[in-house]
Order: structure tokens, then C-alpha cells, then sequence
């Protein structure tokens, strides 16, 4: 028996083509509209609606156009009114502005579409050959082939630049340093600060981070020569020769190579950074994800013209062949064709919809900044300012760049949601344990357990205020300083290798203490309830640093330097009652922790925290997750997490990604006594104790004649083993008052570092 029926072969055979086509031009119409939009959109579905369409576009083009050629081949079926298909598929495969390349690798994939060019522009013509008639469908093919190969070269042409590290020096309207005002309107200021500012940024991706051509500066391990910087944190002179578009960068002072643009940088309003920031956003999202590299060049510009018009003469030459002749006798033959009027009906979706999406197209160029940048370059910012009043529907300049979300992955909520009885375990759960394993559960439930935040206006403020402008140590406490210092000599220096994990889980843990156990520590004292007093953003703020951070540890460790091994963290993840125990509710919770003698890190911190006032406090925990961001963004291995930051750009985009973009081109920082604000000794602290797990280098000994030198200390690793009593039982713990912990005691995570390291 058959198991595919007679009527249904007879209705593919005769609906195949028809119906490829069909779903061809769907899938663009999806790629046009939401193509773009996954820049500012985060959810899953619009990167799943945006893949499947990206494969499976190139995929029905190609089949629908093996099918043309092989239709086509044969005098019985040979049709001219499909010849005019063959053109508009290659229009297909040429694909939207609004994306090019789903993925940053398909960039590198432009040798394969070059041989699919000139594979598919060579079907194309043997299909226009096999189906001349001398009739009007026929040369109406050849403007559409037209159109068809310019619009695949197109794409072609862009893979191909993107994947040279030379774009990344293009910039196609040369500098506007000179077109900036600090009197100007805010919108020019925005584009101009953004536009200058990533040139700047992609030569700083081009030479690893060491910025545009021969570069002096300063200070900053790694940078090269150093000479001439009056403090901030610029790059002093630059000097930039070569590269598309580039002329000379000279004579910028104190800050990081675009004149006037920086002279107004430390005094620029945090609104007007935050824009710039954000367009400067979408401006990379262009250059590597869209058409960008040749729209707005001259000859892509050219190409464009001639691209649409050929589009528009095709739409034009057949609207007038149908509404006269439906049925056309050849002359020279006397063959009669008879055209199905489906397939007049597809031919006018087909050349109609080309025409449409090409307006569509034409209308988010011109409403782009580019068009704006442009307009300025030619000295119209008068034009900019008139259209963005005028306009305010078309040049928004309140349209997102990103999502301006940011993940949140509460560590010890996590653990208290699984330290449930298995009997309450749901079905799914089980299943996935049974069938996929224990590991494939603990994934499977932290993408469940994470949540959205929005960015809300004191967690911008709190960045924008700590990155925007250089730190100066008169602008904070002394006592404040003496403070971070104190947590900084507990925890070690996040930008040590393998280090950043722990920092981030103690600092984590601690927030988490002090934000649920406050009301405890601060029973009689009287600070406000008022949501909009100074502490209680800090702490809002805080809270959602730290719930951050651990998301970017725990769904995104790529994204951070120096994390190392993630197995101390898996291990907490998989094990809940590690830091929970029998915990109940949250307070519970943090009180273990107190109690946990293998996490006396996180006790210290707490302590430490615990007698500061609350408005201290909390200003105290907002700058260390400051800091932390900071050593994440820009660390000494900043650099190598770029591909990870060009790829959330297509996710919607990551406030991490967002700082990085603030100022890569600043110098590493290899300690934190080489970060603002700096290292000084804690007046009411005792001296750190260090630990064999300690992964501060230590300090050199002092200076002894050449014949009265002591022996080298052995390294940590060879300590000898801990003392014991008589009865090989450790001594009983000081009270919890005053609790420290002992000499050669260290935790299960310190221990691990130790052995791994």
C-alpha cells in the first residue's frame, strides 16, 4: 500500500513550486520586519522566529530555483511568466537590510556565498534562456535579473568586509569632531559623541586593545610607549594615519581622540552620556549584523538606486502586460500560451512585495542615524534638529537600542527553592532527572530560576555616575575609602586569576545577609521608610548589582575574565543544603550562613558590614559591585570576552556589555591598590590574616647584606600541616563574638583555589 495517496502527489506536483515561492517571500517579509528588532528584544521567541526564517530562507530560494531550472528544462512545462521567478528568488537570497548575518561567525562565511552567487545567478540564467519566447515576460526578466544580482552581491560584499578586521577602521563619513557644540541641540551632541566615540572603540578592537595606531600614553601596564596624559582616564595624544575615512588624530588632550567631543566629557549631562551610549549600541549592531558597510557608501548607495529602479520598471512593465493581455498568441510560432491565473496572482505578490519591501527599506535608512550623521557631516544639523521635531513618530529619539534588562539569579533563593523533599519534586523534573540526568536538571532549573529586571533610573545613575567621569578621591570619605579597603583586603583582588568566581559568590552572599537581615541589625534606629531617600536606592541598587553579577556568573560565565573552573560553583548548585542547610525561609538562611564555618568569608564581610551605619553600608556594598562591574567590563582580559559582547548585541544586548562600551580602551587594572579609590589601611580593622588559599602575591622581604640573608619563606602550598592537640582534636572555637578564624584553617572554596591554582 501507498502510504503517501494518489491525490496528494498529484497536488504537491502541481502546488510545489507555487508554494516554495510563496514561503520564500513569507520568510523575508519576517526578516525584514523583526530582522532588526532582536537588538532591543530579549525574548526567546523573536531569536527563534529570527533563526528559523534566517536557515530556512536561503534553503526555499535555493530549492524553488533547482525547481525553476529543472521545470524550466523541459519544453512541456517551460512557462515565460515563471522565468520572471527565477530573478526574484536571486532577490531572496540577497536577503533584508535589516540583517545579514545571524550569528557573528556567518560573517566568515562570505567564500560560500560567493560560490552561491555565482552557482544561483548561473541558474537564474539558464532558466530566463530556456523560457525565451520574445514575449514581454521575457524581457521583463532581464531588469529583474538585474536587480536580483545586485541585491545577492550586496550581501556578498558585506559578509565579505565584516569579516576583515580592516572594517572595523571604516567609518563612511570621514570625522565630525568639528561639527560637535556643547551648544548645539542634544540630539546632534548624542550622534556626533556616539559616532566618534565608536570609531574610537573599533580601533581599539583592531589593535587588542591597545588603541589607534601609535598610541602615547601614560601610565597602564601594557600600553606601550607612555608619554603625556594630564590624569582622566583618556589616552592623551593619539596619532592615527591610515584606514578608510581616517585622517589624522592630533593633539588631544586629556581625552581619548575626538577633540571637542572630549573636552566636554566630564561635564557632559548623564543623559546625554546614557544616548550615546546606547546609539553607539545600535551603531555596532549595524556595522556587524546588517547592510550598513555598503548602504551608506557611495557606490552601495549607487548600486541601491539602480537595485530599486530596476524593481519598480519590473512591477511597472508587468502591471501593464496583465491588465491588457491575459492571453497572448506568439507570432513567430504561432504558440499559444495560457497562463494560470495563479501564477499571474503570484507574479504580482512577487514584484509587488519586492517593491514594498524596498520602500519599507528606503524608510528605516532614511529614519536611521546614519542618514542623520550624514546630514550633519554636510553641515544640515539644522535639518536634524527640524525632522526629529517635525518627525517625531519617524526620527524617535527615544527608540531602544537594547532591552535595558538585565538578569537577576538570586544565589540563596535558588538554594531554598531546592532544598524540597523530593516528593515535591514536579513530574517534569523528574523526568528530565531520570532521562537527561542531574546535570541537565541543575541547567535545566537555573534558566527557570532567573528573572528580568528592568534597568531602573538609580541602578543607570549609580553606573553613569561611577564611569562617567574620572574618580576623585576627594569626592568620597576618607573613612568611606578606609571601608572598601577593608572588604578588599577580606576578599583579594578580583582581577587575580581564578578569583573573580569567589569574589562575586562571598560578595553575593553577604549582599544578601545584609539586605534581609537589617531590620535585625538595626531594630531602635530610626533612618526613614521613605523609598526615595539616599539608602534606600543604594540598597535597591545594590541588591540588584549583586543578583546580576551571579546571573552573568551562572548563565553567562563567558562573559566574565578570570572566572576559571566553574565546579566550587556547580558544586553549591547542586548541592542547595551547602549554603541553606534545613533552612526554611530566608532569614533562616542567612543565619546559617553566619553560622557555616567553611563560609567564614562571607561571615566576615557581613561583620564587617553589620556596625555601619545603614546609609553607610549600602553605599559600601553599591561600590564594591561598582568595582566588581568594573574589573568584569574592563579587566586585563576584558578584551577577550569580544566576541561574547558582539554576540549579546543580537540577544537584545547586556548592561555589561553597555559598560564595556563606555571606555575599553582604559588601562588594566592589575590590583586593587591600582583602583580608585585607593588602598589604604583600615583604621579599625585588624590586619588581614593570610590564609594558605590568599591569592595576593606576597609582600618582598626586607633588605639584608648579601651575607646575612634569611632563607626564602616556603610558598603557602608547602606549609606544614595544621597543629594538633595531644588528643589530635582541634581546639574548641572562640565565641562567636569574637570569632576569627585560625592561621591554617581555610575554607572548602579557599582550599580549592589553592590546589587549582
Amino acid at each position: 500500500m501507498d502510504p503517501i495517496p494518489l491525490w496528494l502527489r498529484r497536488l504537491w506536483d502541481a502546488w510545489d513550486l507555487r508554494a516554495l515561492v510563496l514561503l520564500s517571500f513569507t520568510l523575508q517579509i519576517i526578516l525584514s520586519i523583526f530582522g532588526d528588532r532582536r537588538k532591543y528584544i530579549s525574548s526567546m521567541w523573536i531569536n527563534v522566529l529570527v533563526w528559523s526564517a534566517y536557515l530556512m530562507a536561503d534553503w526555499v530560494a535555493t530549492v524553488a530555483l533547482g525547481k525553476l531550472s529543472d521545470v524550466q528544462g523541459s519544453l512541456e512545462k517551460s512557462n515565460s511568466l515563471w522565468a520572471i521567478w527565477a530573478p526574484l528568488l536571486l532577490l531572496h537570497l540577497g536577503g533584508p537590510n535589516s540583517i545579514t548575518a545571524y550569528s557573528l561567525e556567518d560573517n566568515q562565511l562570505w567564500l560560500r556565498h560567493l560560490l552561491g552567487l555565482l552557482v544561483q545567478i548561473s541558474a537564474a540564467i539558464y532558466v530566463i534562456l530556456m523560457s525565451w519566447k520574445n514575449s514581454w515576460f521575457s524581457f521583463m526578466s532581464l531588469p529583474a535579473l538585474v536587480a536580483g544580482v545586485i541585491k545577492y552581491g550586496e550581501r556578498t560584499w558585506v559578509l565579505k568586509a565584516v569579516s576583515d578586521d580592516k572594517y572595523l577602521h571604516w567609518r563612511p563619513f570621514g570625522s565630525l569632531r568639528d561639527k560637535y557644540s556643547t551648544e548645539g541641540h542634544d540630539y546632534v551632541r548624542v550622534l556626533v559623541v556616539a559616532y566618534e566615540r565608536l570609531h574610537l572603540f573599533m580601533g581599539y578592537l583592531v589593535d587588542g586593545g591597545l588603541g589607534l595606531g601609535p598610541v602615547d600614553v601614560y601610565g597602564g601596564p601594557g600600553l606601550g610607549p607612555v608619554d603625556n596624559v594630564d590624569g582622566g582616564i583618556g589616552l592623551g595624544p593619539v596619532d592615527v594615519d591610515g584606514g578608510p575615512g581616517l585622517g589624522p588624530v592630533d593633539d588631544v588632550d586629556g581625552g581619548i581622540g575626538i577633540g571637542p567631543v572630549d573636552d566636554d566629557w566630564g561635564n557632559m549631562e548623564d543623559n546625554i552620556l546614557r544616548d550615546a551610549l546606547e546609539v553607539k549600541t545600535g551603531l555596532m549592531y549595524d556595522l556587524l549584523y546588517t547592510k550598513a558597510a555598503v548602504i551608506y557608501s557611495k557606490g552601495g548607495f549607487i548600486m541601491r538606486c539602480i537595485s530599486f529602479g530596476c524593481t519598480v520598471i519590473v512591477l511597472v512593465g508587468l502591471t501593464i502586460q496583465i491588465l491588457h493581455l491575459k492571453t497572448k498568441e506568439e507570432d513567430d510560432g504561432h504558440v499559444k500560451e495560457n497562463w494560470h491565473e495563479m501564477d499571474i496572482a503570484i507574479t504580482v505578490v512577487l514584484t509587488v512585495g519586492a517593491v514594498a519591501l524596498e520602500i519599507y527599506a528606503a524608510i528605516e535608512i532614511f529614519s536611521s542615524n546614519w542618514i542623520m550623521l550624514w546630514l550633519i557631516k554636510q553641515g544640515r544639523g539644522e535639518w536634524v534638529i527640524w525632522l526629529s521635531q517635525r518627525f517625531p513618530w519617524l526620527f524617535n529619539r527615544e527608540k531602544k537600542y537594547w532591552s535595558q534588562m538585565m538578569g537577576q539569579f538570586d544565589l540563596l533563593g535558588y538554594c531554598l527553592k531546592h532544598t524540597e523533599p523530593d516528593v515535591q519534586i514536579s513530574p517534569s523534573r523528574k523526568l528530565i532527572r531520570s532521562v537527561l540526568g542531574h546535570n541537565y536538571e541543575v541547567k535545566w532549573d537555573k534558566s527557570l530560576h532567573k528573572t528580568v529586571y528592568f534597568v531602573h533610573p538609580p541602578v543607570y545613575n549609580a553606573i553613569l555616575e561611577y564611569f562617567h567621569k574620572p574618580w576623585i578621591g576627594s569626592s568620597i570619605s576618607d573613612s568611606l575609602i578606609r571601608e572598601l579597603d577593608g572588604i578588599w583586603a577580606i576578599v583579594g583582588d578580583p582581577n587575580m586569576p581564578g578569583s573573580f568566581l569567589f569574589i562575586v559568590k562571598w560578595v553575593h552572599l553577604a549582599t544578601e545577609i545584609c539586605y534581609h537581615l537589617e531590620l535585625e541589625w538595626d531594630a531602635g534606629h530610626h533612618f526613614g521608610s521613605d523609598p526615595m531617600t539616599l539608602w534606600m536606592e543604594n540598597r535597591e541598587a545594590s541588591k540588584a548589582l549583586s543578583d546580576y553579577m551571579m546571573y552573568l556568573l551562572v548563565m553567562h560565565p563567558s562573559l566574565l575574565p578570570n572566572v576559571g573552573s566553574l565546579f566550587p560553583l556547580e558544586r553549591d548548585l547542586s548541592n542547595p543544603r551547602r549554603l541553606a542547610g534545613d533552612a526554611r525561609d530566608v532569614n533562616e538562611a542567612c543565619h546559617y550562613l553566619l553560622r557555616h564555618e567553611e563560609e567564614y568569608i562571607i561571615r566576615m564581610i557581613a561583620e564587617h558590614l553589620k556596625g555601619k551605619e545603614k546609609q553607610k553600608r549600602w553605599e559600601i556594598i553599591k561600590l564594591i559591585w561598582l568595582r566588581m562591574l568594573q574589573a568584569a567590563a574592563h579587566g586585563p582580559n576584558g578584551f577577550t570576552q569580544k566576541d561574547g559582547h558582539f554576540q549579546k548585541l543580537r540577544q537584545g544586548g547586556e548592561l555589561l556589555t553597555l559598560i564595556w562600551f563606555i571606555n575599553p580602551s582604559q588601562p588594566p587594572i592589575q590590583s586593587p591598590s591600582d583602583l580608585p579609590p585607593p588602598m589604604r589601611p583600615s583604621d579599625d580593622l585588624p590586619p588581614p590574616m593570610r590564609q594558605p588559599g590568599d591569592r595576593r602575591p606576597p609582600m618582598p622581604p626586607p633588605f639584608q647584606p648579601p651575607g646575612n640573608r634569611r632563607p626564602a619563606r616556603p610558598p603557602p602550598g608547602n606549609l606544614p600541616p595544621p597543629m594538633r592537640q595531644p588528643d589530635n582534636r582541634r581546639p574548641p572555637r572562640p565565641p562567636p563574638g569574637d570569632w576569627r578564624p585560625p592561621m591554617q584553617s581555610f575554607s572548602q572554596d579557599s582550599q580549592w583555589m589553592l590546589e587549582n591554582n
